[in-house]
């Protein structure tokens, strides 16, 4: 008796488990990593995947911390999508603050939990892209922190961990460093 409590008890922790993991999102960058040159600028995805492709659990807020190094990069601007309803329509309301090091961001939608299901249809949504403007050289790494997520009801949604993100801004090639430098010289040659 006392092994098929045991047994029943493993076998309603594991599927209550697996039942927590189907409804698991997961948040990432798109892309994940890649290299932008001094002075330049280069936008990142905010994706949520893991929910309910055309049915519950659909996104219905979040609020969420990007962080970055702010000795390499600044965020210049924030456009989100529309995958919580139209702001513009009074669908949803939305916002973004920039402090040292992070960027927030914050969406709460209005619409039913029916409508978000319709409109969220695919299984990776794109929340938002901000674009970073590059000033120094090197690797910044970019991850998620503080991160609230509810569904159309306001329920809580299970996040996994996603995976980080960089931005990298590389080194200025030697060859268009001397190339510059010689073609400086040579028009100072001219001019004089």
């Amino acid at each position: 008796m006392a092994k098929l409590w045991l047994a029943w008890i493993l076998v309603s922790a594991l599927l209550v488990g697996a039942a927590a993991r189907v409804g698991a999102a997961t948040l990432s960058f798109a892309p994940n990593s890649q290299s932008i040159a001094l002075g330049l600028s280069g936008s990142v995805d905010l994706v949520i995947s893991g929910l309910g492709d055309s049915g519950p659990p659909s996104l219905g807020a979040f609020d969420l911390d990007v962080a970055f190094d702010p000795n390499l990069v600044a965020p210049s601007t924030v456009v989100f999508s529309a995958a919580l309803g139209d702001y513009d329509l009074g669908d949803s309301d939305q916002g973004f603050s920039v402090s040292y090091g992070f960027v927030n961001l914050f969406a709460l939608s209005f619409l039913s939990p029916d409508d978000l299901d319709t409109l969220q249809s695919s299984d990776s949504l794109t929340l938002a892209t901000i674009t970073f403007y590059t000033y120094a050289e090197g690797v910044s790494p970019l991850a998620f922190e503080n991160v609230v997520l509810s569904d159309g009801v306001g329920d809580p949604l299970v996040l996994d961990s996603g995976p980080a993100g960089s931005i990298v801004v590389p080194e200025p090639a030697l060859t268009a460093l001397l190339a510059a430098a010689l073609a400086a010289l040579a028009a100072h040659r001219f001019s004089n």
